[in-house]
């Protein structure tokens, strides 16, 4: 799930202009860049779908706010279950 995570970040960091390291998975676009737009969320958009080879209603795009959104977005619909601990396995009451 990490590499989905750095992909979408690489997405969004070409998108801007900016180095990796200057955003993280909960950044804001408007927060990246005081300047983004409706040109900028198609372009997101675009490589998204270009790179995990899945089509994206605009109406669902128009739902994202932050890098995280499109993660989510992306995990769901390549229906990818979280991580599950060791932990959250084990029966504590026995």
């Amino acid at each position: 799930m990490m590499d989905i995570e750095n992909k979408i970040l690489n997405i969004v960091a070409n998108q801007f202009s900016v180095g990796k390291r200057t955003i993280c998975i909960y950044s804001k676009f408007e927060g990246i860049d005081k300047n983004f737009d409706e040109l900028d969320a198609v372009e997101i958009l675009m490589e998204v779908e270009n790179e995990f080879n899945l089509s994206i209603d605009d109406k669902e795009a128009d739902k994202w706010v932050t890098v995280f959104d499109i993660y989510n977005y992306v995990v769901a619909q390549l229906e990818i279950l979280p991580y599950i601990s060791r932990f959250e396995l084990i029966d504590f009451e026995e």
